[in-house]
């Protein structure tokens, strides 16, 4: 995907993402399954060994009492352990295939984070970097950017570890204009024109409104540190 500063496209790139880590982690649930069928399968195996070498010490005194009852006996056996050893095989081959399948989806995923980044970087510097604003840059101006690309790291960092949850809060992030909606679970102070001014947590279902009675910027630190969720945004 070629990296642009479309806002539609950096939702895509959030997408697909976010699908290529559910496909990783699909792989990996399957593979671990795999992993417990083989082992299963072959202690089956390896216990249906030992019962035929324990049973050999009988095997004499059976074939003179019974010959035909041993015969089939023996047979029956043989069939069980070969239907078993094929059952461990056919496991083996499904595990070798699921672990490049999981191999080749890493690359993928590996893939679809770069692009994100590269989405996002080059958003956050279409709408706030130096070169687009340089006619009006002050010192405020690049506490802002800083302070947008720090929290920008912090939200793809999140990203790789919750997928959802992070692609979720990526679009909230710039998604400015429209604003939104947030839970406050723990208490904290903003600075307000008065001091300081306490955010109270709204267990009661009250919903602070973004950036009318928070800013941005403290709405996303206070996301961050978990003291706050995003109306919508699975914690």
């Amino acid at each position: 995907m070629k990296t642009t500063n479309s806002v539609d496209e950096f939702a895509e790139a959030c997408e697909a993402f976010r699908s290529a880590v559910k496909i990783e982690k699909d792989l990996c649930l399957l593979e671990q399954q795999c992993i417990a069928d083989f082992g299963l399968s072959k202690s089956q195996h390896v216990a249906l060994q030992q019962t035929m070498r324990a049973e050999g010490g009988y095997a004499v005194e059976a074939l003179l009492a019974d010959p035909q009852a041993c015969v089939k006996m023996i047979t029956a056996r043989q069939q069980e352990l070969e239907a078993q050893r094929i059952q461990c095989e056919s496991i083996a081959r499904a595990l070798e295939k699921t672990r490049e399948r999981r191999k080749s989806a890493a690359v993928d995923t590996s893939m679809a984070l770069s692009i994100l980044r590269k989405q996002a970087m080059k958003l956050l510097e279409a709408r706030h970097g130096k070169q687009r604003l340089f006619g009006l840059w002050n010192d405020e101006l690049e506490r802002t950017y800083a302070w947008r690309r720090s929290t920008l790291g912090q939200l793809l960092a999140l990203a790789i570890c919750d997928a959802d949850r992070g692609c979720a809060l990526l679009k909230c992030f710039f998604r400015e204009k429209e604003g939104f909606g947030l839970h406050v679970r723990r208490g904290f102070f903003v600075v307000g024109e008065g001091g300081l001014r306490e955010i109270r947590s709204t267990e009661q279902g009250d919903v602070r409104q973004v950036p009318s009675d928070l800013s941005y910027c403290e709405a996303f630190e206070s996301v961050l540190t978990g003291r706050a969720e995003i109306v919508g945004v699975a914690n």
